[in-house]
């Protein structure tokens, strides 16, 4: 129960981002910190045999991963931005992967205890912010900021808990009536603060998850026509939304018209060139940051997880993320073709995420979404009853025969 206790309470309070409800806006040691390190150790204390013996693949590419950017940290040498060689909040995330993808595979319905109670905490500081804290909302241009976060990461974090509400309306995999009756409902606060966001990608993402989940559901078809008419009923209504939002509209003709990705652009140009100039080990990560500064003249973040690993870890680094994240993609396909696209689609979230936000690399949202995916168990899918012939055995039971 303490274990339990800890991990639903882990998954409610990454949902607030930047805010601490105890340690204030940003803190340098908050609640998310505390709350993972003790997780990580409660976790081992649980299940330290398991953790030692049985090592999934998956952690040992992410062990690797860390030490090929220690090394390549170390051959570039002195860094002046106070960056360290060795990444110690990597080395955090991944026990945290570590930790939650053992736990998950021993308690696999706690996969959604835990995104129920993110996305109530999502639900939660949607209702603080209109209530209490209200002045924590402004408008810049018109997008939403809270707490100054940048809006991106805002609209990628409530995308995840408005999936999953709308994922629980349609499969209900607890078996609870009463949050599925209501879950649907919770999801459309959220949605319409994504939108507010002016986050193109969030909104784009949000969009394709939610027809991915009507549409390939086992849902009977009479149903998921009602469910078109309604939203096609409610389309006028969002898209006078959609238009008057300003940003969100202006930001999108923006890319379909012209392709622009803001300053985007320019950072993943210089920082291929650091990659090119190094393309086996990389420069490390405190080396990206020098050679950076050098050539644009601030040490700013990739904003996009791959070229930040082909600068600072070159080759090497890239090639053992490609292997852990070929595992994920693998697992969460064979359960999209089992008619559940849930670990897909939240895979796809971060992804996108991932590749255009700064600091992708110790997202700890990330690291909590790939334990899920890695750790989400995939149905038995019967054989077609073509091929099989059941043959009745003495005694009541029965034996599958595979023709062919």
């Amino acid at each position: 129960m303490l274990l339990l206790i800890n991990v639903l309470f882990f998954s409610f309070i990454i949902s607030f981002g930047v805010f601490d409800p105890v340690f204030g806006v940003r803190p340098g040691f908050g609640l998310v910190d505390f709350s993972a390190a003790s997780l990580v150790l409660i976790i081992f204390i649980y299940y330290h045999r398991v953790l030692v013996e049985k090592i999934d693949k998956s952690v040992v590419y992410l062990a690797l991963l860390v030490v090929a950017l220690f090394v390549s940290s170390s051959f570039y040498g002195y860094s002046d931005n106070g960056r360290y060689v060795f990444n110690f909040k990597l080395f955090v995330m991944v026990l945290l992967y570590s930790s939650l993808l053992v736990h998950f595979k021993k308690n696999p319905r706690h996969i959604h205890y835990s995104l129920l109670s993110y996305s109530f905490g999502v639900v939660s500081l949607i209702i603080i912010l209109n209530t209490a804290l209200s002045s924590e909302m402004l408008f810049n241009k018109g997008r939403l900021w809270i707490f100054g976060e940048n809006p991106n990461s805002t609209s990628a974090r409530f995308s995840l808990a408005a999936i999953y509400l709308v994922y629980i309306s349609i499969y209900n995999p607890l078996k609870w009536p009463l949050i599925r009756s209501f879950s649907f409902i919770l999801s459309l606060p959220i949605m319409y603060t994504v939108l507010q966001s002016g986050s193109r990608g969030s909104v784009i993402s949000l969009v394709f998850s939610l027809i991915i989940l009507l549409y390939f559901s086992h849902m009977k078809k009479v149903y998921k026509i009602l469910l078109t008419l309604v939203l096609m009923a409610v389309a006028p209504k969002v898209l006078d939304v959609f238009i008057n939002s300003g940003s969100i509209a202006d930001r999108l003709s923006e890319t379909f018209n012209e392709g622009g990705l803001g300053a985007r652009e320019e950072i993943w140009l210089h920082a291929l060139d650091i990659f090119y100039n190094n393309p086996i080990f990389g420069v490390g990560e405190a080396g990206y940051f020098n050679e950076m500064k050098k050539i644009a003249g601030r040490a700013v973040d990739a904003h996009n997880l791959i070229i930040y690993l082909l600068a600072s870890g070159g080759v090497i680094s890239f090639f053992l993320f490609s292997l852990f994240y070929r595992k994920l993609l693998v697992n969460s396909v064979v359960i999209f073709k089992s008619h559940d696209a849930l670990p897909f689609l939240l895979l796809l979230n971060v992804t996108l995420v991932s590749l255009k936000t700064g600091g992708a690399l110790t997202y700890s949202i990330m690291w909590f979404v790939f334990s899920i995916v890695s750790a989400y168990p995939r149905r038995e899918v019967p054989p077609p009853k073509a091929a099989q012939t059941i043959v009745q055995r003495s005694g009541g039971q029965y034996e599958h025969r595979t023709h062919g």
